[in-house]
């Protein structure tokens, strides 16, 4: 708890600590990052070099979070820790939904509610957990113009992510955190590169204008 006395994304410890465990992960275990690149056929050199950076950038916040760092590696950790927030409720409950659109729902729920709250972590896990919920989009294809489902959901993911980095000063974003180190193992091209800077990178103007349409239709609907 002292290490978060000046949090950076709530005053709610469990949301607080949530989020540094979204955003420092690939600090909590070298080998870790290694055991992921071997997945996808072993790091390039672009990924190599990444880690160097990403090992320089962990060292900084093991000064900040030496403990917290530490415990992250056990299991489920945050249980123990009990929520301050009505959002802090809703993030640690987990409730079991088996109908899609009812899922879409809630995730729906829990990112607007993240970005009312100003957490770029809360916004960025809500945005993975629907990242396999194909459903009808409605609203948000109309506030694009859009009839193709996929672009739509695609927009949607873009635009959510946008917003996130637009807070805690990109903390979320940074090159080395846990959005950046997927995409890094994923594609080397990502290495290095913090969110917003791959994303002017590979898309198009036409995409990023809707992507901007999307934001402003989150923003105006989660107030």
């Amino acid at each position: 708890m002292a290490e978060i006395a000046d949090p950076l994304f709530s005053r709610d410890p469990y949301l607080e600590l949530m989020s540094l465990d979204a955003v420092l992960w690939p600090c909590t275990d070298p080998e870790r990052m290694t055991d992921f690149f071997d997945l996808y056929g072993g790091a390039k050199q672009p990924q190599l070099q990444w880690q160097k950076q990403l090992s320089e950038w962990c060292a900084k916040h093991h000064q900040s979070y030496p403990n917290i760092l530490t415990t992250m590696r056990q299991g489920d950790w945050l249980q123990a820790v009990q929520p301050t927030t009505e959002l802090g409720r809703r993030i640690k409950n987990r409730p079991h939904i088996e109908n899609d659109l009812d899922r879409f729902q809630h995730h729906m729920g829990r990112l607007k509610a993240g970005i009312k709250a100003q957490n770029s972590a809360v916004i960025l896990r809500q945005k993975t957990m629907l990242q396999h919920i194909i459903i009808d989009t409605g609203p948000y294809a109309q506030a694009i113009g859009s009839q193709d489902h996929r672009y739509v959901f695609q927009i949607l993911q873009l635009a959510s992510t946008q917003l996130a980095c637009q807070m805690q000063d990109g903390f979320a974003c940074a090159p080395e955190s846990g959005l950046m180190a997927n995409a890094c193992v994923k594609n080397s091209a990502a290495c290095g590169l913090d969110f917003m800077t791959w994303y002017r990178q590979n898309t198009l103007p036409g995409m990023q204008s809707d992507v901007e349409l999307m934001a402003e239709y989150l923003l105006e609907t989660s107030q």
